[in-house]
C-alpha cells in the first residue's frame, strides 16, 4: 500500500504521515500500545523515518511462507475466479479431502464418483514460479499482479488459459522486485558485501545475526560494520534457526539470487536462464553440464575471495560420497575459468577452445575444461598440499528415466577413465554427478559421487530447491514424459503407457496403483502438490 501511494504521491511521505497520525495515541495523556504489522519494503521506510521521531520500533522476525501456505493462497484465487477443474479417473477407494484429515466429510466436496482437482495444480511452470518466490509475501504479490493483471488481463482469464511464456513472467517479476528493492545500485556500491551475503546464502553456511559481512576497516564513526541483521531490514530474505543454536541460515528466494547474479556474475547469466528455464521445466544435458562446471568454478573462486588458500575435497564437494582418505585430501586453490574444448580429453591431450581455436592450458590449474568425452564430461587440474597433482575427471549422468545408478556402472566408468588417461605424473580422481538415486557402496576408492540423494548438501538450499522438478523430485507421474514412464513403470507394456498418461492426474500412490493395477512398485511415487499436508486435494463444487 505504501509503495502504491508513493508511486502517485512524489513526496513519498505516506509512512511519515501515518506515524504522525497514530503517534498522538502513543504519546498522549493515556499512552496506547499499538502493534502494526508491516512487511515487504516497509522496514526500509521505518529505518529511514524512526530517527526523526520519538517513537521506538521493535522488529519481529517473520518466516517466509511455506509451500503449503502458497498453495492455499493460490487455491483461494482459483476459487475466487472460478478456475477450471479436471475430473479424476476414480477407480480407487475414496481418498481423503485433506492429506492430514482422512475420511473427514466436508460440505462442498464432490462425492467419490465425481471428484475434481484444479487444473492449475497440473501446471508445472506455475508451481515452479510459486517456489521461486520463496514464500516472500512481496514476491508473491508481484507474481499475482503479473499473472492476474499484466499477463492474463484478469484472474479468470489467466486460470482458463494457463498457456503462457512463464520465462517472461519470471523476468517481469524479477525486474519489478529489483526496482522495488534497488538491488543493482546497492551491489554496485558494495560488491564485496553482497558477494559475501550471497556466498553464505547459496552455500547454506550458518551465521550469527551480528556477523559482519563487509571488510571495511573500523573507525570511530562505524566500528560495527554491516551485519546480517542490518541487511535483513531490506526485507528480501529471512533467517531460520540452525540446530537450535544462535546460528541462522539465510533463506533467500531464487528470484533474488538471480537478481544478485546479474551483477555479481558468479554463474553466467545466460547459462542461468537456459539451465533453469521455467517454460520447459527440464534441464537439458548441455546446460546441466555447464552448470556443474560453473558451480565448481563458483565454489573455488568464491572461497579464494573469502581469503582461503586451500580446501579439502570434503569442503569442495560437500555431501559427496567417497572414502575418508579421498575426502581428506587438501588442495591448493587457484582461480578457475570455464572453457569448452573441440576435442575430447584424454583421447587428445592437446585441446583447443571451441570459440576461437586457441590452445587451452588445461594443465596450469586455472581451467575447468568441458570436453563432453565418454570418460569425462569435464576435467580440471588441482595441486595437493602434499605436492601431488590431480586430474579431476567429472562425469555427468543425466536422468532420462529415473532408474537407479548401480555400483558396477560407477566402477566400470571410473576404470575406463583411468585407463584412457595414461598421464604420467598425475593422480586421477573421478567425480560423478547423477540425477539418479545411487544405491551401492558409498566408499569407492578414487571416486566421489554426488547423486540426487545428496544434491541439497552439495548444491546448497537455493539451487537444489530451484531444481525441484528437474533434478531432485522422485517420480511424479503427473509431470513426467512418456520416456520416463516407460523406464519407471515396470510391468506395463508400451501400449499401456499411453493409457497411464491418459488417466492423469493422480493424487496419491493408492490412487495411481488402483487405476493402474499392472504397474510394479519400483520406487516411491511423488505426487506434488497433491501430497502437501494441510492443503485441499479436491476443488469445491460451486
Amino acid at each position: 500500500m505504501i509503495d502504491e501511494w508513493d508511486a502517485y504521491n512524489k513526496t513519498k511521505q505516506f509512512f511519515k504521515n501515518m506515524i504522525r497520525g497514530i503517534a498522538k495515541f502513543m504519546t498522549g495523556d493515556y499512552p496506547t500500545f499499538i502493534q502494526p504489522f508491516l512487511s515487504g519494503t516497509t522496514p526500509r521506510a521505518i529505518a529511514q523515518q524512526k530517527q526523526a521521531t520519538d517513537i521506538s520500533f521493535q522488529f519481529v522476525d517473520c518466516p517466509l511462507l511455506d509451500i503449503k501456505s502458497m498453495i492455499r493462497i493460490m487455491d483461494h484465487f482459483a476459487t475466487k475466479f472460478k478456475a477450471p477443474t479436471t475430473l479424476l479417473d476414480f477407480e480407487a477407494p475414496e481418498a481423503p479431502t485433506k492429506k492430514d484429515a482422512a475420511n473427514k466429510k466436508k460440505k462442498g466436496v464432490a462425492p467419490p464418483t465425481t471428484k475434481y482437482v484444479y487444473k492449475w495444480k497440473l501446471c508445472a511452470p506455475l508451481l515452479q514460479l510459486l517456489i521461486d518466490t520463496g514464500g516472500l509475501p512481496r514476491a508473491l504479490e508481484k507474481l499475482f499482479d503479473v499473472c492476474f493483471k499484466t499477463i492474463g488481463g484478469n484472474g479468470k482469464k489467466f486460470f482458463e488459459d494457463l498457456e503462457y511464456d512463464y520465462d517472461n513472467i519470471f523476468s517481469i517479476v524479477k525486474n519489478d522486485l529489483e526496482k522495488m528493492y534497488d538491488i543493482y545500485r546497492k551491489v554496485d556500491d558494495e560488491m564485496e558485501l553482497y558477494m559475501n551475503l550471497l556466498y553464505h546464502c547459496v552455500e547454506g553456511i550458518p551465521v550469527e545475526e551480528n556477523k559482519r559481512l563487509d571488510n571495511k576497516k573500523d573507525n570511530k564513526e562505524d566500528n560495527k560494520g554491516t551485519t546480517v541483521k542490518d541487511l535483513q531490514t531490506d526485507g528480501h530474505f529471512a533467517l531460520s534457526s540452525y540446530d537450535g543454536r544462535d546460528l541462522f541460515l539465510i533463506e533467500m528466494p531464487f528470484l533474488f539470487v538471480c537478481i544478485y547474479n546479474d551483477k555479481l556474475k558468479i554463474v553466467d547469466v545466460e547459462l542461468m536462464k537456459k539451465a533453469f528455464s521455467v517454460n520447459n521445466n527440464y534441464m537439458y544435458w548441455q546446460e546441466w553440464e555447464l552448470f556443474v562446471a560453473h558451480h565448481i568454478s563458483f565454489r573455488v573462486n568464491l572461497a579464494i575471495k573469502m581469503g582461503k588458500n586451500e580446501l579439502s575435497l570434503r569442503n569442495l564437494h560437500p555431501g559427496a560420497y567417497g572414502t575418508k582418505e579421498d575426502l581428506d585430501i587438501v588442495m591448493k586453490l587457484k582461480r578457475l575459468g570455464i572453457y569448452r574444448s573441440r576435442e575430447q580429453f584424454p583421447l587428445n591431450l592437446i585441446v583447443t577452445d571451441n570459440s576461437d581455436g586457441s590452445k587451452i592450458p588445461w594443465d596450469n590449474g586455472h581451467c575447468v575444461v568441458v570436453t563432453s568425452a565418454e570418460s569425462s564430461d569435464m576435467i580440471y587440474v588441482m595441486e595437493g598440499v602434499s605436492g601431488f597433482f590431480y586430474i579431476i575427471m567429472v562425469q555427468n549422468k543425466w536422468d532420462y528415466g529415473s532408474e537407479e545408478i548401480k555400483e558396477e556402472n560407477v566402477s566400470k566408468k571410473n576404470v575406463k577413465s583411468i585407463k584412457r588417461s595414461n598421464l604420467e605424473g598425475y593422480e586421477t580422481k573421478t567425480i560423478i554427478f547423477t540425477t539418479q538415486p545411487y544405491k551401492g557402496n558409498k566408499n569407492l576408492p578414487e571416486i566421489l559421487i554426488v547423486s540426487k540423494d545428496n544434491f541439497k548438501s552439495y548444491f546448497g538450499p537455493v539451487f537444489s530447491a530451484r531444481a525441484t522438478f528437474s533434478l531432485t523430485r522422485d517420480i511424479n507421474p503427473n509431470f513426467w514424459d512418456i520416456n520416463r514412464l516407460k523406464n519407471t513403470l515396470m510391468g506395463i507394456g508400451n501400449a499401456s503407457i499411453y493409457n497411464v498418461a491418459a488417466k492423469r492426474p493422480y493424487i496419491s500412490e493408492d490412487h495411481f496403483y488402483s487405476v493402474n493395477p499392472r504397474a510394479v512398485k519400483k520406487q516411491k511415487l511423488d505426487l506434488f502438490p497433491f501430497d502437501v499436508q494441510g492443503t485441499e486435494i479436491y476443488a469445491p463444487i460451486i
